[in-house]
């Protein structure tokens, strides 16, 4: 059990409701729940009962919580008594962005931590998923973003630590001269007549999306195939198809020319997160910038604005 644990269950507590604690930490709720059930079975006692529709504690889960509330508030004060020391918050940060999309979210990110920690500078590599993996076990790298469903199985498991900063679903990104975006909303069977842009064929949404309008019955008309997302939103800008895309991606490249449609049913639906190599020391710098990066109540306005609300083109 570790500090950021007893957050999840102090959070779970304070808004009675694992959904809501989920939306307010940018965590699934189903990993949310397995976190707290591993807990629980590691004290031995149930924190939890549900009582009219919301998560009330229990009697040993109300002397957990007071205790750790108290301990979560003396962590917090020994690491600002600790490292408010002149020149302590110093150096540099070797991170790894995936190309598909990893860039999107660290640079709303960063900013607000630069502002905080002004003497932490960093070098940016930008590799698919697979390298960054690869930098981060030959310490090349410090951490890296990445879609956190691209870990796999047990071997990922045990090289890598992960932390969930932000699910994001799918839109339909058009030209705001498209008929399409009059729509409420689309599906696959709304491109039988539309010009199709797909990144990286062959990865995941380009793949998926062929697949499942074939299935319907009908050849996608493809267009252009890239692997830049800047340069597909040109084009899509500039009225040469519609392309299925991050919403966070969108909201980052957004221009006058553009807009997005919500989709009936969640298509690539993506986890961004950090990874860094387990049971690897981590600097000051280095811890610095996870525990700023992942306690997202710091930046919430700003992540808000990278979760689809469903009414840009309503």
């Amino acid at each position: 059990m570790d500090v950021k644990q007893l957050n999840y269950f102090v959070q779970i507590a304070k808004y009675g409701s694992y959904s809501l604690a989920s939306q307010k930490l940018y965590i699934s709720q189903p990993a949310l729940s397995k976190v707290i059930k591993n807990m629980e079975e590691e004290m031995g006692f149930t924190f939890f009962y549900t009582y009219q529709r919301k998560q009330k504690l229990t009697d040993a889960g109300q002397a957990f919580y007071e205790k750790a509330v108290r301990l979560l508030d003396n962590y917090n004060d020994l690491i600002q008594t600790t490292y408010t020391e002149e020149g302590i918050d110093k150096g540099h940060l070797r991170i790894g962005l995936s190309v598909a999309g990893g860039g999107a979210l660290f640079s709303h990110i960063v900013p607000g931590f630069n502002a905080s920690y002004p003497q932490i500078t960093f070098s940016i590599f930008e590799k698919e998923t697979n390298l960054l993996k690869e930098e981060l076990l030959k310490k090349n790298l410090d951490l890296a973003y990445i879609d956190l469903r691209h870990l796999n199985g047990a071997e990922d498991e045990e090289n890598f630590e992960s932390y969930s900063i932000l699910n994001s679903e799918n839109v339909l990104v058009a030209s705001v001269d498209n008929p399409i975006t009059q729509k409420h909303n689309v599906g696959y069977e709304d491109m039988y007549d539309q010009r199709l842009i797909l990144y990286n064929a062959g990865k995941e949404i380009g793949s998926q999306t062929e697949m499942e309008i074939k299935r319907l019955g009908f050849a996608p008309n493809i267009v252009l195939v890239s692997t830049q997302w800047n340069f597909i939103l040109d084009m899509v800008a500039n009225n040469m198809g519609v392309v299925f895309c991050p919403y966070y991606i969108y909201n980052k490249f957004n221009s006058p020319g553009l807009t997005c449609v919500k989709l009936n049913e969640k298509i690539g639906y993506r986890e961004i997160g950090i990874i860094t190599k387990k049971n690897e020391y981590k600097t000051r710098a280095c811890t610095c910038f996870l525990d700023y990066a992942t306690d997202v109540d710091k930046y919430e306005h700003v992540m808000n604005k990278l979760i689809f609300s469903g009414s840009v083109s309503d």
